[in-house]
């Protein structure tokens, strides 16, 4: 893991413009030659709040990434992070926010990098309790389409993060929570660490269905008489 480095470049850009027809947003700065400016694969993975710890150290959390694959290089940059325990705000008297929900953050998402996609695997009971809460949600629009991924082990997922990291094909922001959360994956279940099982669902979504250009009509016939 010691080949895995943070990217000290990574922030949000100045402008995004989404083509919902090649499935991308392309992502401008105020600098034109700022590196990060490109075309962008955006997806999202998420961790619905599971239970995590032992005895008086359980809690619930959940966590959500949002990672942005650039259609050239195939590098995959995490953008946004957010852990959660709820989807709406908990509200105290007075309409206050007792704490923040996830929905704050999903909004963010779509105004800031179009994203439309995020990929989970849990068991079907609490994925749609949280499904059908982000569906019924007043305080965000337009809602996001959650696409659930299959493996067997557990294991073999999270060598999607190693593998991509070590190639240097996935990126995390300097100070990253996902950087320790990584070097500690081995020292417990990996469900108990729901930034990395969030990030093993993005990167492992993105992996198995992945960006391709679109053909037009004269393209898929020359492409069908190659073959």
């Amino acid at each position: 893991m010691d080949e895995m480095e943070p990217h000290s470049k990574i922030r949000p850009p100045d402008l995004a413009i989404p083509n919902w027809e090649r499935d991308i947003v392309r992502f401008v700065y105020k600098d034109p030659r700022d590196p990060m400016a490109g075309e962008y694969y955006v997806r999202g993975g998420i961790c619905f709040p599971t239970v995590v710890g032992v005895g008086a150290g359980l809690r619930i959390v959940g966590h959500a990434v949002l990672i942005c694959q650039n259609i050239q290089t195939k590098v995959a940059y995490e953008f946004e992070s957010k852990p959660f325990v709820t989807v709406d705000h908990v509200m105290a008297e007075r309409g206050v926010v007792k704490a923040e929900g996830v929905c704050t953050w999903f909004a963010k998402a779509w105004r800031r990098y179009y994203v439309r996609t995020f990929y989970f695997n849990q068991d079907e009971d609490t994925a749609r309790k949280y499904r059908l809460q982000v569906l019924r949600s007043d305080l965000f629009e337009p809602k996001p389409g959650f696409v659930k991924l299959h493996w067997r082990d557990d294991r073999q997922a999270f060598h999607a993060i190693l593998e991509q990291g070590a190639r240097g094909v996935y990126r995390f922001p300097l100070g990253a929570t996902i950087a320790q959360a990584i070097k500690t994956a081995g020292e417990s279940e990996l469900k108990q660490q729901p930034i990395v099982w969030a990030t093993m669902c993005a990167l492992n979504g993105i992996e198995a269905h992945p960006w391709r250009e679109l053909l037009d009509d004269r393209e898929e016939d020359q492409l069908i008489i190659m073959v």
